[in-house]
């Protein structure tokens, strides 16, 4: 299980890298790299990676953690624990509206 969650994490990864890298006009490897968000990216191009995130992955970032991204790192660790349950609000993929969760 942990190969799995391992794996995970790493799919994860790979595709915010690609998401936020296309949105901030950067270099894969420049998103990796950056200390914070703020050092490259603005505000309205964060809302804009949230929503790509959203519709790509599936997911919906709750508004109060939006302002808390500020690392690829804390990006990774917010989407995983949405599709792992751990954070109560995800997109039911048939109706695409907000539900709550479990």
């Amino acid at each position: 299980m942990k190969t799995q969650n391992i794996r995970h994490a790493q799919d994860i990864r790979s595709r915010l890298t690609t998401i936020i890298a296309e949105e901030a006009e950067l270099k894969e490897d420049e998103v990796s790299t950056l200390q914070s968000f703020e050092d490259a990216i603005d505000s309205l191009t964060l809302l804009v990676i949230v929503a790509d995130i959203e519709r790509e992955i599936g997911v919906k970032v709750p508004d109060e953690q939006i302002s808390q991204l500020s690392t690829l790192d804390e990006a990774v660790m917010l989407v995983t624990k949405l599709l792992d349950g751990q954070l109560s609000w995800v997109n039911d993929p048939v109706s695409h509206e907000t539900i709550p969760g479990d």
